[in-house]
C-alpha cells in the first residue's frame, strides 16, 4: 500500500493527567502515514483523486483544540478514528507523542496502525 506522509506537525494543546498540565498549552507532536493509491492519482494527475494535505491539517488541527482528553492514548484513538471516517482512508499509522515531557527522553508517545497494512 502508498501513503501520503505528514512529519513532525507540531500543535499545541491542554491535555496530561497532572492539573498543572491542563493548565498550559503543550506541545504535541504528529508523525502520520495516510493509506492511498498513489497509482491511480498518478495516472490521471489530477488532484481530486488524491487527499488535500491542507484539509487533512486543518482537521487535526482543530481536533485537537477541540479535545478535552486527558490521555495521549484516548487523543489519539479518537483522531485516528475521525481521520479514517471522514478521508475514507484505508489505512493510516498516527504517531502521536509530547516532546520533553520527561526527563532523559525526547519525546513520550504512542503510535496506532488502524485499517488495512501499510
Amino acid at each position: 500500500m502508498d501513503y501520503i506522509v505528514i512529519r513532525d506537525l507540531e500543535l499545541s494543546a491542554r491535555i496530561g493527567v497532572h492539573a498543572w498540565e491542563r493548565r498550559i498549552q503543550q506541545t504535541l507532536r504528529l508523525q502520520i502515514k495516510l493509506g492511498c493509491d498513489a497509482a491511480t492519482v498518478a495516472k490521471n494527475d489530477d488532484i481530486r483523486q488524491t487527499l488535500d494535505y491542507q484539509a487533512v491539517i486543518d482537521f487535526i488541527k482543530d481536533f485537537i483544540a477541540g479535545s478535552t482528553c486527558v490521555l495521549i492514548e484516548t487523543l489519539a484513538e479518537g483522531l485516528a478514528a475521525a481521520l479514517l471516517q471522514r478521508f475514507a482512508l484505508p489505512a493510516l499509522e498516527l504517531e502521536l507523542c509530547k516532546p520533553n515531557i520527561m526527563p532523559g527522553a525526547t519525546v513520550v508517545g504512542i503510535v496506532l496502525r488502524r485499517g488495512q497494512t501499510l
